[in-house]
């Protein structure tokens, strides 16, 4: 029996007014109006061939609902997010005299943002398969003569059947710009329960005067958005971006604007103040009606979403040290009787990356490297070389932290699709930092953890346990030496020495494709571990030493994959 599910989308509309020439999303001019911001979702129940959406807005005479000419048309297209609604959250929660989803429902959803005049439109979702072709399974959802209110931000739902069980979900939101002009609002507006979002703000002024940013909550409980750093000025665009880093405490919906002014400066004061106090203060303000201080303004209002069911995100584990201690031409030892080659290293990182990045292959991740603050003295630029690895493979948002002393909290880690956590000579030894990257890859984010002692949990109480991250047991039954690895087959194996094991990766893995040398040396201890069996992709292992590749009663794993939504507990 074909089951009839629905598909629905949520259509948002606000509106700041500003008597501005605008561009049209297609190039063409329209006539002096005002911006709007319009959000559509739209979101599927259960398993069809939907893997995205084009949306289409198309401008519409408002009393008569017949196309308006010259025609206007928006286009644009949204991939689906890793996480579930209505999550918890009332906004996205139907009951007797509310349309909404039943409150233990689940539906994906995405986000798209794009800006339109406001007026009125007709709303079309048009669900698409992988290859970007209508879907065979869900209709197109359309509603008729959608209104772009002035000041005012609400919400609707599309409704279209589906033949099979749908399942995921899309949104799209557009807003405004008026002089100075708001140029770009980058935020990824839904996230976890008790995670967060990182909000940028790009503007730009006609006189190139300088911008000022602010933020504020516009709900009872909003957090007050903390700033990343300062604006950034980029010369060559004439460009300004702010960016906040806005968290999340339960499933909730919260309304937040940023307001960017122009600055002068003041005689009065000898600093800069906004343009529009000092319009204020002339003298022809209250009698000349087209003077008025709000047009030396840009303001753009948006919202967040929290959910509660969020799908845990991919992980790479790599149970040893990529090589930086290894990339100095003047070692007195070669560096490929010691450990793996650079040209191997870069290419495991890559693919690390690429297997964890919860925005999928296409798009370029926010990436955090974290580099444990005790390392024991061993690889302490280990850090530092994945970095310059990650960035040589074509990586362009990369950041680097040491870790606190009191550990990671959720602040260092808003903002960012993939944390790299690296402990090349100490397994670790801070329950906050373990806690909140646990958190981080619950919440859908991708963590890859590197190191030779990684997979130890002598530094945490139960019930952490590292193999949350590795999908590997550690040997702890074993005598510390061999358990550690420090001894193979009666020869010590440690500190880049004489000895060192024979490593294998295996072909065709999601972390070794593309490597065509699988094999390496690795001078250093390599944790016994075992595999749980749960789920997770071998990657790499070792099964003796160089010269004596067979030594060992069992082979070792070494690397693994851990796949999204995969999960121990």
């Amino acid at each position: 029996m074909k089951l009839k599910l629905i598909f629905t989308a949520c259509l948002t509309l606000g509106l700041t007014a500003s008597a501005c020439g605008n561009v049209d999303e297609d190039g063409g001019t329209s006539l002096p109006t005002a911006n709007s911001q319009m959000a559509l979702s739209a979101d599927l129940l259960g398993g069809t061939d939907v893997a995205g959406f084009k949306f289409k807005l198309t401008r519409v005479n408002c009393k008569t609902g017949d196309t308006v000419h010259p025609y206007q048309e928006h286009k644009g297209y949204a991939d689906l997010e890793e996480m579930f609604l209505p999550g918890g959250n009332e906004t996205f929660e139907g009951g007797p005299k509310d349309e909404g989803y039943d409150q233990y429902s689940k539906h994906h959803f995405s986000d798209y943002l794009f800006e339109v005049p406001y007026g009125c439109y007709d709303v079309k979702a048009i669900p698409v398969d992988k290859h970007g072709d209508r879907s065979e399974d869900c209709a197109v959802a359309v509603k008729r003569n959608q209104k772009a209110i002035k000041q005012a931000f609400t919400e609707t739902h599309l409704i279209s059947q589906c033949r099979g069980e749908a399942r995921r979900t899309s949104d799209v939101v557009a807003s405004l710009n008026h002089p100075p002009q708001i140029d770009d609002l980058d935020i990824e507006k839904f996230m976890c329960s008790g995670a967060g979002v990182r909000v940028c703000a790009t503007a730009s002024d006609p006189d190139n005067d300088p911008l000022r940013f602010y933020w504020k909550g516009l709900d009872n409980g909003c957090f007050l958005p903390a700033p990343t750093g300062k604006p950034h000025y980029d010369p060559q665009t004439g460009k300004t971006t702010h960016c906040v880093t806005i968290p999340s405490r339960m499933a909730e919906t919260k309304n937040y604007k940023v307001v960017v002014k122009d600055l002068a400066w003041s005689d009065d004061s000898y600093k800069r103040v906004p343009i529009e106090d000092l319009l204020a203060e002339q003298d022809n303000y209250h009698s000349d009606p087209y003077v008025n201080p709000d047009e030396s303004r840009a303001e753009r209002h948006f919202v967040t979403h929290s959910i509660d069911d969020c799908i845990p995100g991919a992980m790479s584990f790599i149970g040893l040290t990529l090589g930086a201690d290894l990339d100095d031409p003047h070692d007195k030892w070669p560096n490929k009787y010691k450990g793996m080659s650079r040209t191997q290293a870069k290419k495991l990182a890559a693919n690390a990356v690429d297997f964890v990045n919860p925005n999928g292959y296409n798009e370029q991740p926010d990436i955090l490297i974290v580099q444990d603050d005790n390392t024991n003295g061993e690889d302490e630029f280990e850090a530092k070389f994945i970095e310059g690895l990650l960035k040589e493979a074509g990586f362009k948002d990369v950041v680097r932290i040491v870790e606190p002393h009191d550990g990671l909290s959720a602040w260092h880690l808003v903002g960012f699709d993939i944390v790299w956590f690296t402990n090349p000579g100490y397994p670790i030894d801070d329950e906050k930092t373990y806690i909140k990257l646990r958190r981080f890859r619950e919440n859908g984010g991708g963590v890859i953890i590197s190191g030779d002692d990684a997979n130890q949990n002598t530094e945490l109480d139960s019930p952490l346990d590292m193999s949350y991250f590795s999908f590997m047991e550690y040997l702890e039954g074993l005598p510390k030496e061999i358990a550690n690895g420090e001894k193979a087959c009666y020869k010590p194996v440690d500190n880049w020495g004489q000895y060192a094991y024979k490593v294998e990766l295996k072909p065709n893995t999601p972390l070794t494709k593309g490597i065509y040398d699988l094999k390496f040396p690795y001078a250093n201890d390599i944790d016994r571990n075992k595999l749980l069996g749960k789920g997770e992709i071998l990657a790499g292992y070792t099964e003796g030493l160089v010269g004596k590749p067979d030594c060992l009663k069992y082979k070792v794993p070494v690397i693994t994959a851990v796949p999204s939504p995969l999960t121990l507990y």
